[in-house]
Parts: C-alpha cells; structure tokens; sequence
C-alpha cells in the first residue's frame, strides 16, 4: 500500500500514510495474547513508519501509525467471548475495562491523516494498555 501510494504523494509534495500496528509489538500480554508473528509483524510495521517518516518528510509525506488494543471486531471474537480475557481487561485497558470501540481507532486515524505537524509517531488506541499496572 505504501509503494503504491507513494508515487502520486511525492509528485504533489504532500500526503500522510497511516499504518496499522498493535499494542502487542511493544507491551505483550503473554498470558492470553502469545502471538509471536502478529507481534513481530506489529513490530516491523511501526519501524517501518518510523523509518518512513524520516525519509518522506522531505516530499512533505507524513507517515504515522496507530497501535490499538483489543477492540471489539470480528478479528477479537474469541477474546471477546473469553471471560477471563474480559476479566484481564478491567486492569489492562483501566479507561473502560472493556474491549475499544471501531470508532475509537477511525477517529484515531482521522487525526493523523489530517494533522499537519505530526508526523513519526505511534498513538496508541488501548485505553491505557501500556501503562496499567
């Protein structure tokens, strides 16, 4: 996505790219999420926003991600559905305790698409995943 969309963004000289990442490339929750390849593709992704950011910056490209928790999709099903995962969310995701919302990331990445001095960064979207104790 990001090759195709580059062309025609530095041919105007302005653009913003939006990756999507995962809180679980940086702050695991081994003991229900021990997905090792999604995390390390989460990883990869955000390095490689970083990495974009840096370049592009020069063709007026901005390149964000956003990084959310669980949210409530198709995808979280059967952590939805797993009453000690919801339990586990009451301490990991303290602004809720509750799985986030669709809107909750779209709006996230509204932000991003449309704010013209940022440009490298990583939000997380997970209701104080990282920082709960």
């Amino acid at each position: 996505m990001c090759r195709a969309a580059l062309g025609p963004m530095m041919a105007q000289r302005s653009g913003a790219i939006v990756n999507i990442a995962s809180v679980l490339a940086y702050a695991p929750a081994v003991e229900f999420f021990a997905t090792h390849a999604y995390a390390a593709c989460s990883g990869a992704r955000i390095a490689l926003t970083r990495s974009m950011a840096a370049f592009y910056a020069r063709y007026g490209i901005r390149v964000n991600a956003v990084a959310p928790g669980l949210i409530a999709t198709p995808m979280s099903q059967r952590a939805q559905s797993d009453a000690q995962i919801r339990a586990y969310l009451q301490n990991r995701q303290p602004i809720t305790g509750q799985p986030g919302k669709p809107e909750d990331v779209a709006q996230a990445i509204l932000y991003l698409s449309t704010a013209p001095f940022v440009t490298g960064v990583v939000l997380e979207i997970a209701g104080g995943w990282s920082v709960a104790g």
